[in-house]
């Protein structure tokens, strides 16, 4: 996100121009107001709309005026989303609310397909974060991530960006709002007509890049790897003393449970939110439960 910020800064700085554009950057609401008189668009095509930099710049005044004078509140951008992603991106809960009162929506996606809300809490903002849910933001709102910067690779929420940045303020907000851990389904079924035979095989294709799965021998040599997958079932969630686990693994209690492990396998990062998983889409049902009745047959 801070890579996100820089860049939109430089873009916003080098490459747009135009009038409206820049009486909305500098926040020049006498500038604007004669500029959108005379005639000016208030939709100025641009690299970037000029409400979205006024939002990113956190000109509540002068995103109040684009907005009277028919600036689209949904337009979009590679580098900034929508002008609300923009907002929250810099934590302006004021220009936040002013844009949801004029019916901008709290739950849409910039080019990552993350929310608002997603931005607000991965970077800290606590403020504009309660903002957005006041706005009617889903809290249980699902992107991907597709970097190790938001714990790994694969499906996450508002929660566990907040809780892999250790923006514990954020996560209070959200759990507040009724943001928790995706709950486990009854998965015994599937993984009793599972084939553990076929689940060591998979185990091998899917799982052998971070952990064993034959032996309980422990390899780890990079941050990527993880404790041995056998005698995980029906072992305490995150209660080794020798391995370095999350803090979100470390607290969450509990035992690996059939439906525990298959759930962390399907969506980790939303089953645990805040732990630290190189998940990989693609992955059917029936392959899931595969591997954890194979995981389940070495520990019994």
């Amino acid at each position: 996100m801070l890579a996100l910020s820089f860049l939109a800064s430089l873009m916003a700085t080098h490459l747009c121009a135009g009038p409206v554009f820049d009486a909305a950057k500098t926040g020049d609401t006498e500038a604007l107001v004669r500029i959108l008189d005379d005639g000016a668009d208030a939709n100025e095509p641009n690299v970037i709309a000029p409400l979205q930099i006024a939002a990113f710049n956190g000109h509540v005044d002068v995103v109040q005026i684009l907005i009277d004078r028919g600036a689209d509140i949904e337009a979009t951008s590679t580098m900034l989303g929508t002008a609300l992603h923009a907002a929250a991106q810099k934590g302006y809960a004021e220009a936040i609310a002013v844009l949801l009162n004029a019916g901008a929506d709290p739950n849409s996606r910039n080019k990552d397909q993350f929310t608002p809300l997603m931005i607000a809490s991965s970077i800290g903002h606590a403020r504009a974060a309660a903002a957005l849910i006041a706005g009617a933001a889903d809290v249980d709102a699902i992107g991907f991530a597709r970097t190790n910067g938001s714990g790994g690779y694969g499906n996450v929420n508002a929660l566990h960006l907040a809780k892999w940045k250790g923006h514990g303020e954020v996560a209070d907000v959200l759990v507040e709002a009724g943001a928790g851990p995706k709950p486990p389904l009854d998965a015994s079924a599937l993984v009793e007509s599972a084939n553990a035979d076929l689940g060591l095989e998979l185990a091998k294709k899917r799982c052998d890049q971070c952990h064993k799965v034959e032996s309980e021998e422990e390899v780890i040599t990079r941050e990527t790897h993880g404790l041995s997958l056998v005698g995980v079932y029906s072992r305490p969630i995150g209660a080794r003393d020798d391995f370095d686990y999350s803090e979100a693994l470390r607290k969450f209690g509990g035992t690996w449970t059939t439906d525990m492990l298959y759930y962390f396998a399907v969506d980790a990062m939303l089953t645990i939110p805040g732990t630290r998983m190189n998940w990989h889409d693609g992955w059917s049902d029936e392959e899931v439960s595969h591997i954890v009745a194979y995981l389940k047959s070495m520990a019994e």
